[in-house]
């Protein structure tokens, strides 16, 4: 979640106070988690009015003044704000507010894994192994990018500014062994709770049945 401000610094969600409106999308990720953050923070959720927008209208809509708060990943929205001439944003993290949740990940149909499972062993390879390149060299990773998709020299740095926040963020706390790809029990079994608890998921599946192990790679070269 992002408010505006003159610098980016660290505030805390209950100075968020009052009547407030928050820009979001309909079935936006964020939304899922959103009660969470307010009852921890302790804000009257009562007094928050949820904004919706379509997902292109975001950022512009904020930067318009329609409200003074958005929610949004912080992978890409504080750059996508900057990047059209707004103030850094002060930036609140769900994970400080109760919120335990598995990242980025990679999903497919369950008949695929069982008709197909080399394929999948092979896309999860792939995939880590091009983040490994990523994280080895980032300015790198970037300029591939560019000239792919001929980025201007803004285009760019935003893509950067991306980058650099998305691999600050691909280790959850119970991912010790900074394992790339690996699923942890402990994010899968806390979110399926908060589900549950806070948006009325009704489901028979325990939480190991979210997730695989079986196609991460030991090692990537």
């Amino acid at each position: 979640m992002t408010a505006g401000r003159k610098t980016r610094v660290r505030a805390e969600l209950a100075d968020l106070k009052g009547d407030l409106e928050i820009l979001t999308t309909a079935g936006a990720g964020v939304n899922a988690f959103w009660p969470v953050a307010v009852k921890t923070a302790g804000l009257n959720e009562s007094s928050i009015k949820l904004v919706n927008v379509a997902e292109n209208a975001l950022t512009p809509s904020y930067l318009k003044g329609m409200a003074p708060c958005m929610l949004g990943g912080i992978d890409d929205k504080p750059a996508e704000i900057e990047a059209n001439g707004g103030k850094p944003p002060v930036v609140f993290l769900y994970a400080d507010y109760g919120v335990n949740q598995p990242g980025y990940a990679i999903a497919t149909h369950r008949d695929l894994v069982k008709s197909n499972p080399d394929l999948v062993r092979r896309f999860v390879f792939a995939t880590l192994r091009g983040v490994k390149a990523a994280q080895a060299d980032p300015e790198c990773a970037v300029k591939a990018l560019s000239n792919w998709s001929s980025l201007d020299d803004a285009q760019t740095k935003q893509a950067q500014q991306v980058l650099d926040v998305t691999l600050s963020i691909l280790y959850s706390k119970h991912n010790t062994q900074k394992r790339l790809g690996f699923n942890v029990a402990q994010d899968w079994s806390g979110a399926l709770e908060l589900l549950k608890k806070y948006n009325g998921l009704e489901t028979s599946m325990g939480y190991g049945e979210f997730y695989t192990n079986a196609f991460v790679p030991t090692t990537l070269p």
